[in-house]
């Protein structure tokens, strides 16, 4: 079952069919997309990506929650999850992404306090990482607000990483 957590302007839960739109337009913004890599991403890879979400709670007892806004709103999505081929004792990587509409309002950092007071709450927290592009400083502060310090800058094999490291407990 995925929790719902609800704060003052966002709500976090699982997504839904009705959500799939939004999402897939999100992974095609400029804006969205100047940040990640691997974007912007077609609707059929945003279909995989999806559909991946829900599975994640299902099988490991987390993953990514849709962040909807007061109004029920899709604003973005946040979450955790590991990288492909880790085993169970690997570390939790934060992510989060937002449409560029609710950029700059405080959305993300709501959700990401949420979600991390969560993590907080299971046996499995205590440590996260999170990684982004060493210059999206939005994203560095938002890390920064839930506590994430830099571990390190890393070469990635699309270019330059920042890691931060959350340890709690």
């Amino acid at each position: 079952m995925i929790p719902i957590l609800r704060g003052k302007d966002v709500k976090l839960r699982g997504f839904t069919w009705a959500d799939f739109s939004a999402f897939a337009a999100m992974w095609q913004e400029a804006e969205v997309a100047r940040h990640i890599p691997f974007a912007p991403v077609i609707p059929s890879q945003s279909w995989a990506r999806f559909n991946g979400n829900n599975y994640r709670w299902a099988v490991h007892g987390f993953g990514n929650w849709a962040v909807v806004g007061r109004d029920g709103e899709f604003l973005g999505t946040t979450g955790f999850f590991q990288r492909d081929g880790s085993d169970e004792n690997t570390v939790l990587e934060s992510g989060w992404v937002f449409a560029s509409a609710g950029h700059g309002q405080g959305f993300g950092s709501e959700a990401l306090q949420l979600s991390h007071e969560w993590l907080d709450r299971q046996l499995f927290g205590g440590r996260s990482v999170c990684m982004m592009d060493p210059d999206h400083t939005a994203s560095i502060r938002v890390a920064e607000k839930v506590g994430y310090t830099l571990l390190r800058i890393a070469d990635d094999p699309s270019g330059k990483a920042r890691i931060m490291e959350r340890v709690v407990g």
